[in-house]
């Protein structure tokens, strides 16, 4: 690399943009777009991702690529999840480590808290063994899943261990080595299990999963997402203020996976802009530098381009640009192939 910045990518998980949120709760609001403007980021607002679902979307973030429709289907119907995201990480561990970065990934999947496997520890989770990567102390989820616990249901009242209660506190603003840290924040994404200043909300047992399609009223999932949201916020906010406050020249990224995922999907829904958003609606913030900047046009901004972006900053090697396509995933989303739409495509579906 030309150029060393400690670099932040945080993904809140199902984080949408604003322009869904003003269409689904039209009497609420959401200040993360305006405060990251305030911050002097570049926002991309009504931001859609590439994938509406996890795996291949950070996939396609980390190795700044698409997947061919034989690729997606077989991995929608036998990977399991983050089995085929080891390589994106891996690879673009090495990247950065070659160009002498230390590297941190803030990572576990949510559904372990709700079974009792706990990611306490680097690599705990048996399908992180096979990583170079060194994952600290995945504390994502088990924060605040593990406090809901203790505090609500007192499922684990018997448990010693002390919490993480801010992300922050794990952040390292080392000045010998340029830092590239990967936050993977869980929420907004369900179990709905905040009221929206960050305190805990008692939620039937039924309702504590981590698959919107368990959740069987449509309103139950809409309103325990915007308390998520809310909260989610609360924290997004807090952790980029503590970064710009200790590390100002840093590069930011601050985007989400994939859209809120609140809608029924049946064999006779609409094919609408609205179920689109609610597949791939997603925030989507950079901060770097005014030389990056100059580097790239900014309506090219998008998830499979991010990476790509990012390494024509920090490198002379320039990264061609990718044309932008959302794969949507319309109706019964595991067993179909994907819904190629281009941004013009798009812009006519909005306009309907």
């Amino acid at each position: 690399f030309d150029k060393t910045p400690n670099v932040y990518i945080i993904i809140s998980d199902m984080f949408a943009n604003n322009e869904y949120i003003s269409r689904l709760y039209p009497n609420k609001k959401n200040d993360i777009e305006e405060f990251l403007l305030d911050k002097k980021f570049l926002v991309k607002k009504n931001n859609l991702s590439n994938y509406g679902n996890t795996t291949l979307s950070i996939m396609s973030i980390l190795n700044g690529a698409y997947f061919d429709d034989d690729f997606f289907f077989k991995n929608k119907k036998t990977l399991p999840f983050f089995s085929t995201i080891i390589k994106s990480f891996n690879q673009t561990d090495k990247v950065f480590k070659s160009n002498e970065y230390e590297t941190n990934y803030i990572f576990c999947w949510g559904d372990y808290d709700i079974k009792e496997k706990y990611c306490f520890n680097e690599k705990s989770i048996s399908y992180l063994d096979n990583l170079d990567i060194k994952f600290i102390n995945a504390v994502m989820h088990h924060t605040f899943l593990r406090n809901y616990f203790n505090k609500v249901t007192k499922r684990n009242k018997s448990e010693k261990r002390q919490y993480l209660d801010n992300y922050h506190d794990i952040l390292k603003f080392k000045k010998n080595k340029p830092q590239f840290n990967y936050l993977h924040l869980y929420f907004p994404h369900p179990p709905y299990i905040f009221n929206e200043d960050c305190t805990f909300r008692k939620i039937p047992d039924e309702q504590l999963v981590v698959n919107n399609k368990l959740i069987p009223k449509k309103s139950d999932r809409v309103e325990g997402y915007y308390k998520n949201l809310s909260c989610s916020s609360m924290v997004v906010k807090k952790i980029i203020n503590h970064i710009l406050i200790n590390d100002p020249s840093s590069f930011l990224i601050l985007t989400a996976d994939h859209g809120p995922h609140l809608m029924e999907k049946t064999k006779d829904i609409d094919f609408s802009y609205f179920n689109v958003m609610d597949m791939h609606s997603t925030v989507m913030a950079v901060k770097f530098d005014k030389n990056c900047n100059s580097t790239f046009d900014f309506k090219d901004l998008s998830h499979v381009n991010l990476f790509r972006i990012l390494m024509n900053c920090l490198s002379k090697e320039k990264n061609s640009i990718l044309p932008n396509k959302i794969f949507y995933e319309d109706v019964n989303y595991d067993s179909i192939r994907p819904r190629k739409l281009s941004p013009k495509e798009i812009q006519v579906l909005r306009a309907k």
